[in-house]
């Protein structure tokens, strides 16, 4: 049976929406009986474990939606259900909203000294370039200068795809003769301060964070990198495929032994299959959300938003209630 107000319901034309799909039919699977009981409340556990929300806040959830059935005497029905559930998760995804909204800061505030420089750190494969690519779009458009540095000495197909994107965006594209990838981030925040560049990106080389001499080597950038910045507005972000679920805990946990880690991009968000792992991150790793990468396009990176995401799990928004 299916309730009259999932039929009802005006889907919001967004990505997000979209690539949370699969899991809302689950939802609305589960809460699509007249009445809510012990079973359905064992299914909605089920499906938080399998989208890598973990064993501990999965029972969680269906405990707080369990006692609002007794405190409602059953009287809450299935959208009520709905309902609650959206706001349990949203009020865990809030932690992991950035407090400093630093996406719109970078925008509006001017600063003595303006360089802000990001270093954009993860494991091959996560998106780093790419995103890159679409997060100069997105500064650019917001009437920045924005500058990019191809420290990733490794690969020369790396470089070329970053000065790909820099043509793309018509924005400079620093790549250094050097072999020490530090040396080549300094050279480009040097260069960016004469050039009076608002932002800058650094691209690094993907590495698997159980590797001590890339790790080690990472360091060396972060320090180099704060040296040459003297005192100007620097971040760190880490790029996450949605992908990999639970197991980018272990990757932030890894990186952040090397380098304060300020941020995090999520990216492959449209073939996401775990979204529950966002929910382990908010518990176990409250690091700021600043973008979701949501396709291929450059104009494919939205600012992360609690209220969506949670909206798009479930099926709900405030319009529909």
């Amino acid at each position: 049976m299916t309730n009259s107000f999932d039929k009802k319901e005006s889907e919001p034309k967004n990505s997000i929406w979209v690539s949370l799909k699969n899991i809302r039919m689950q939802m609305h699977g589960v809460f699509s009986r007249d009445v809510i009981d012990t079973k359905e409340l064992i299914e909605l556990e089920e499906i938080l474990i399998l989208s890598d929300a973990g064993p501990q806040i999965s029972a969680e959830i269906a405990e707080n939606i369990r006692n609002e059935l007794k405190n409602s005497k059953n009287r809450l029905g299935p959208k009520g259900c709905l309902i609650v559930l959206r706001n349990l998760i949203e009020k865990r995804l809030e932690k992991l909203v950035d407090p400093n909204h630093l996406s719109q800061s970078i925008l509006t505030e001017k600063q003595e000294n303006p360089l802000v420089s990001i270093l954009i750190v993860g494991v091959n494969g996560s998106g780093k370039t790419t995103t890159i690519g679409k997060l100069a779009s997105y500064y650019k458009a917001g009437n920045l200068s924005v500058a990019l540095a191809a420290c990733d000495t490794f690969r020369a197909a790396a470089n070329e795809q970053l000065i790909s994107w820099g043509e793309n965006n018509s924005v400079e594209v620093f790549s250094s003769r050097v072999v020490d990838p530090a040396a080549a981030a300094f050279e480009a925040i040097k260069t960016s301060k004469e050039k009076k560049i608002d932002i800058l990106f650094v691209d690094t080389a993907g590495r698997l964070p159980n590797n001590k001499n890339l790790i080690e080597e990472l360091k060396k950038i972060r320090r180099v990198m704060s040296k040459a910045n003297n005192g100007s507005q620097e971040h760190t972000w880490i790029v996450i495929d949605c992908n990999t679920g639970q197991n980018a805990i272990s990757q932030i946990r890894k990186f952040r032994e090397a380098v304060d880690i300020t941020g995090i991009i999520l990216t492959k968000f449209d073939g996401i299959n775990k979204a529950g792992f966002l929910l382990q991150l908010s518990k176990h790793e409250p690091i700021p959300i600043i973008f979701v990468g949501t396709g291929e396009k450059i104009t494919d990176i939205v600012a992360f938003s609690p209220e969506i995401i949670s909206s798009g799990i479930v099926g709900l928004d405030s319009m529909t209630e």
